[in-house]
């Protein structure tokens, strides 16, 4: 008779981790995508094609620097994104740079993201 306490008890359990918790999606975006590229640099134009169709770890020359392609992934307000190792052709240190560039969603363009910190990884691809 002790037992049932027990087994109720771990049933409870069992069924209140079985199921996953809801599902919430924003009815409006408190930030609208043209903003958030607005305040980032546009990327030239001949590297829009090689960010599409370059697979990750693949190195790229452009302007005397030296482009690693990393992953693609969506960001959280639905910008194709992509993760760039950036150094100088020149660096013998193998100095890389992480950088975020973003696709927009109304046209081919990508834009080199702003830093979340200030870290001097600053980069200039031509513009």
């Amino acid at each position: 008779m002790k037992s049932l306490p027990v087994i109720f008890l771990l049933i409870a359990m069992l069924t209140a981790c079985s199921s996953p918790p809801p599902r919430v999606e924003a009815s409006r975006s408190m930030i609208k995508n043209d903003q958030v590229l607005e305040s980032s640099d546009l990327v030239p134009e001949a590297l829009w094609e090689q960010l599409s169709n370059r697979k990750n770890n693949e190195l790229y020359e452009f302007n005397d620097i030296k482009i690693t392609f990393g992953n693609k992934y969506f960001s959280a307000l639905g910008l194709e994104c992509r993760k760039v190792f950036t150094s100088e052709v020149t660096n013998t240190n193998d100095d890389k740079f992480e950088r975020i560039i973003c696709k927009s969603n109304s046209s081919e363009a990508w834009y080199l993201m702003s830093n979340v910190i200030d870290n001097k990884n600053e980069i200039n691809l031509g513009n």
